[in-house]
């Protein structure tokens, strides 16, 4: 049979949406086409089901479903115990209060309650229900129909603390390679162990987790402050305190300890990265890793700034015992988590309540975030950074092998990339190991803003200058010189490469504009460039990359959309990606809206 223009014409963009829309314009699609067809799809109920047996089905599912969640909350607290394997320290709770005071520039303080869960590194499995570590688990949309008991209530995954990624020996691994990484023994210390804000219900919001490290006699030795901050950055302080007693009897009260370092990491709006912190704490599991004291946790941290003056000052101390989970009834597992379910999910409304106070009503000023420094963990590149950041590998690969007559060794470091790629790249002549130069990506912001730029050395050199440093570069000289010798060097375009992607790299030139400065608390009109801003001499650009034989079609494809999204926001919507993203879900539900009134008219 044959089609007519007119219904061509009705059902091209709704097949240009299938073919080359996302999943998410799909399900857009499909949503709108049952809203607009209700009144049918109602009817083939009435017609084929009934509407009566249909609501019985509903009401049976949904008390089969009731019963099921009953049956699932009585057996989660039926889970066998995991052994602590000797540790002198069981996992537990310690109930605590939080206070903040600020002392200016303006007064403000609050204080609210805050649970810590205590576990012992190394140890794995289920404690009365309540805490878990390391246990595998189940999707959140397949926990709902099964009684097979997984993680506990309140539980850790090693793979969110410290470093990144996977270790198959938990939080004992984690902490083992954190030390060996960075210079320090883990055979100096026989036990450990992790005060954190657990997870509740696939749920976290952790500013700090403290790891307490112990020598074989039991004593704390060094304690580990890792401080997260609502970017996914996270820095890592190790504090060996000095021990200051406060009391003749040592034996009826704890030690305290006293620490100072630098400030080196964003955490707050309202602050910026100078000054330093003084710490004083004593050890919970005082004495002898047991949890004797009925307040075990008293820690205070004052920040002060550049100039020494108090700041800000942060105390956590315990309300009450130590709790521990495996010596409550079933009764008493219940009242513990009626009152305390809550507390996790507050902390970011809470956070947010008292940043409207300072702005709007203390009137303190605004303090945006500054690219992380080398020391600080960034935050897990995107997906489209990670494309991005394997053709900029490839891109700098190529170019320091055809670069260079002499012998060069680069190493490049990748940010947020998990696993941490670190490569040494070699010039053509080069056979020696070593390394001229490092080239230490400190954001995977780089990546995105290396669209901005046509070639390497520019993009090197200016996203290398101090506050606006989005990479950390060892040698300036060398890296000026990233650019091929001759143009014979660099692989011709393919002859396949299609008309519509030479026009689209014109007009991507047409609309582009230059990298704009990183606006954060630390910039200024007083910080001069280290490099002249183009140079004529830098003829291998990215662009000449991507149209050469080492790149595929559709990696070209993939650029030219994100650069083109990236340009495009300049223009409309002030260089917000995610604005343009919202204007162009709003232009794809006009359009799916219209594709459906136009099919079901």
């Amino acid at each position: 049979m044959a089609i007519t223009a007119s219904a061509f014409a009705a059902f091209l963009p709704l097949i240009l949406l299938v073919h080359f829309g996302t999943s998410t314009d799909i399900t857009l699609l499909c949503s709108l086409a049952i809203y607009r067809r209700q009144a049918f799809l109602l009817e083939l109920i009435e017609k084929y089901v009934g509407f009566i047996i249909a609501l019985q089905f509903i009401l049976g599912f949904a008390i089969l479903f009731v019963i099921l969640q009953f049956t699932r909350f009585l057996l989660s607290f039926q889970d066998l115990d995991a052994p602590t394997d000797g540790f002198p320290a069981k996992p537990m709770f310690f109930p605590c209060r939080t206070s903040h005071i600020r002392l200016f520039p303006a007064i403000n303080s609050f204080d609210y309650s805050y649970l810590w869960v205590g576990y012992p590194v190394g140890w794995k499995g289920s404690s009365g229900g309540l805490i878990s570590a390391d246990v595998e688990d189940l999707p959140w949309y397949l926990r709902w129909f099964t009684l097979k008991p997984r993680a506990a209530w309140w539980s850790v995954n090693s793979d969110l603390y410290l470093g990144r990624g996977h270790v198959s020996d938990g939080l004992a691994g984690k902490l083992r390679e954190w030390m060996e990484a960075h210079g320090h023994s883990p055979n100096d210390y026989a036990f450990a162990y992790l005060f954190t804000a657990a997870r509740f219900f696939n749920y976290q919001s952790n500013p700090v987790s403290v790891w307490n490290l112990y020598s074989t006699t039991k004593e704390l030795t060094a304690v580990i402050l890792e401080v997260n901050n609502t970017f996914e950055e996270r820095h890592i302080y190790l504090m060996r305190p000095q021990s200051t007693p406060l009391s003749k009897d040592l034996a009826i009260k704890p030690p305290r300890f006293l620490g100072k370092f630098q400030k080196e990491f964003y955490v707050s709006t309202f602050n910026s990265r100078l000054g330093h912190y003084s710490i004083s704490t004593s050890d919970a599991l005082f004495p002898n890793m047991t949890t004797a004291n009925p307040l075990p946790v008293n820690t205070t941290i004052g920040l002060c700034s550049s100039s020494g003056r108090p700041k800000l000052i942060a105390r956590i101390s315990s309300t009450g015992p130590a709790v521990d989970p495996s010596a409550l009834c079933l009764f008493g597992k219940i009242s513990f988590l009626s009152k305390w379910w809550w507390v996790g999910f507050l902390t970011i409304p809470r956070t947010l309540y008292q940043a409207w106070i300072l702005f709007f009503n203390k009137k303190v000023s605004w303090s945006f975030r500054p690219e992380p420094r080398a020391a600080t963990m960034c935050r897990p590149a995107t997906a489209d950074q990670i494309f991005i950041e394997n053709i900029f590998r490839r891109c700098l690969r190529h170019t320091i092998f055809s670069s260079f007559p002499e012998i060069i060794h680069v190493k490049y470091i990748a940010a947020g990339i998990h696993p941490a790629e670190t490569e040494t790249m070699k010039s053509g002549r080069s056979s020696n190991a070593g390394a001229d130069v490092e080239i230490r990506v400190l954001t995977p912001l780089f990546y995105t803003r290396l669209l901005y730029y046509t070639s390497l050395s520019e993009a090197l050199l200016g996203e290398s200058q101090e506050g606006n440093q989005t990479v950390s570069i060892s040698n300036y000289n060398l890296t000026s010189k990233f650019s091929l010798p001759n143009e014979t060097s660099v692989s011709l375009p393919p002859t396949t490469t299609p008309i519509w992607q030479r026009g689209a790299l014109i007009l991507l030139n047409a609309i582009s504009v230059s990298a704009p400065p990183i606006e954060n608390c630390e910039t200024g009109p007083e910080i001069s460039p280290r490099y002249i801003a183009k140079s004529t001499s830098w003829r291998y650009d990215i662009q000449a990359f991507l149209q050469s034989k080492e790149c595929t079609d559709s990696e070209r494809n993939e650029w030219l959309f994100q650069a083109g999204k990236l340009f495009l926001s300049h223009h409309l919507t002030l260089g917000s990606v995610d604005l343009l993203d919202l204007l162009l879900l709003g232009w794809k539900a006009i359009s799916s809206w219209g594709i459906v009134r136009r099919i079901f008219a």
